[in-house]
């Protein structure tokens, strides 16, 4: 048995005469033979005609190297086997392997750990509509001869599992023998159609692996953003068509109102709307104080009727109007 890497050149088998003294030359056969390794594939075939010359005996060594041929593909532990064997001349007087019985040997090419592949999400964000699925897909990079295995995840960001999207917790993703650059598996993430208003938020996926022949880069991680629903809504109006007041010798306040007067859905953050007075026939800081783009903001959860007043200002002059 002897093993190595695919990253190693070469690897050197031996025959030993065991017992006896030569008076002649002697010649003995390495033949390589296919196993799950391929000869042209793996290695380089090998057929060597090797000669123990006259006066060797028992201890004496011959040896022959057997290349092996590096690549990028990541693949299983393979083997193959070197047989020993008298040339056609000496089978007659010359014996193999009856002590110890060895007439082949296995060489295994251990998984050579410079040999991966990479795995990324196919897109850095992906867009969610409420009460859909957003299919992800991860892409390789490299060739595959094994399978390996990735599981996705996903992480809260401002959007929370159960309530904005079903969390995935360790999906698995397995890439074929066979599979090489270019090709993608994909699976989906179903989007919560939640009845709230409410901003803009997003997710994370990301993979993980075990096995030491897959890359993860930075790519491997991807946000899921889910934009507000444009089918949920507040309306926010005034609280009348128009307010009545009388112009007095000291400043009086009328109360602008404005209220939620419905919704399609609960108001799960603040809403701010923004008052600003026009000039009609009265004019701003003669006849009244002018609002330049007052914000007023309802608070998250606010029911519908809630209720907010803005005071204006009208202002005192002497002339008849």
């Amino acid at each position: 048995y002897y093993g190595t890497e695919e990253i190693d050149s070469y690897i050197t088998v031996y025959a030993a005469i065991i017992r006896g003294v030569l008076e002649r030359n002697i010649s003995v056969l390495f033949e390589s033979s296919d196993g799950s390794a391929e000869a042209g594939k793996d290695f380089k075939a090998i057929s060597a005609e090797l000669v123990f010359t006259a006066g060797q005996s028992a201890g004496s060594v011959l040896c022959t190297n057997i290349a092996f041929l590096d690549d990028t593909v990541v693949e299983d532990t393979e083997h193959f086997t070197i047989q020993l064997s008298p040339s056609s001349n000496d089978s007659g007087v010359v014996i193999i392997g009856t002590f110890p019985s060895v007439t082949s040997v296995n060489i295994t090419i251990f998984e050579d750990n410079n040999d991966f592949v990479v795995v990324n999400s196919d897109q850095d964000t992906y867009i969610g509509e409420e009460g859909t699925s957003v299919t992800t897909c991860v892409v390789l990079s490299g060739e595959l001869e094994r399978e390996v295995m990735l599981e996705l995840s996903t992480v809260d960001g401002t959007a929370i599992a159960g309530d904005d999207y079903i969390s995935v917790q360790q999906y698995p993703f397995t890439f074929q023998s066979g599979q090489s650059t270019g090709d993608s598996l994909c699976t989906q993430v179903n989007i919560v159609d939640a009845a709230d208003i409410e901003y803009e938020e997003w997710f994370t996926f990301y993979l993980t692996t075990n096995d030491h022949a897959v890359n993860l880069t930075a790519d491997a991680v991807s946000n899921i953003i889910i934009p507000q629903d444009e089918k949920d809504y507040t309306v926010i109006q005034f609280t009348a068509y128009f307010y009545l007041t009388g112009e007095n010798e000291h400043s009086t306040f009328v109360d602008a109102g404005v209220w939620i007067s419905s919704s399609t859905a609960t108001l799960v953050r603040p809403v701010t709307i923004t008052l600003t007075t026009e000039n009609l026939t009265a004019t701003g800081g003669t006849d009244f104080t002018p609002l330049k783009q007052f914000n007023i903001t309802f608070p998250a959860y606010s029911p519908v009727g809630t209720q907010i007043n803005k005071a204006i200002e009208i202002l005192p002059d002497s002339l008849l109007e």
